[in-house]
């Protein structure tokens, strides 16, 4: 018995996910691999506010943001070894499924591209706010 649900992506795309002995999972779509929230662990207490709310507004200006960095858990789950701040932003713009990528299997290539996709996050987020300070 496989239970099926609705789950809005990242982008605003609702997809069908059938379930799994640890909830929601979706292998890849687009060539991004997803993750239900429900299965990532933050490893941060209480991230910075401002920080979810530049990333919130980075993801709602449909911006591309870096995947969340992962790696193997226990229990079927997943660590969050970097993108807590985007983790809880995506949490709570009500996004079922996030782009994450394995830290544990990622070629050198998905790193680099990992690498580059955090510094134009960071990039898109100084120029927003230093728009916001004129």
């Amino acid at each position: 018995n496989v239970e099926k649900a609705w789950v809005t992506l990242g982008d605003g795309r609702r997809i069908m996910v059938q379930g799994g002995e640890y909830g929601y999972n979706v292998a890849s779509i687009d060539g991004v691999n997803y993750k239900h929230t429900d299965l990532l662990n933050s490893q941060q207490n209480g991230p910075d506010k401002v920080r979810v709310e530049q990333y919130k507004e980075l993801i709602q200006r449909g911006n591309r943001v870096a995947p969340i960095l992962i790696t193997k858990g226990d229990q079927g789950k997943w660590d969050v070894f970097d993108g807590d701040h985007r983790l809880e932003a995506f949490k709570q713009l009500g996004h079922d499924l996030v782009p994450t990528l394995s830290k544990d299997s990622a070629s050198s290539d998905q790193m680099k591209a990992y690498d580059e996709a955090t510094s134009r996050n960071q990039a898109t987020i100084e120029k927003m706010m230093a728009k916001q300070s004129k």
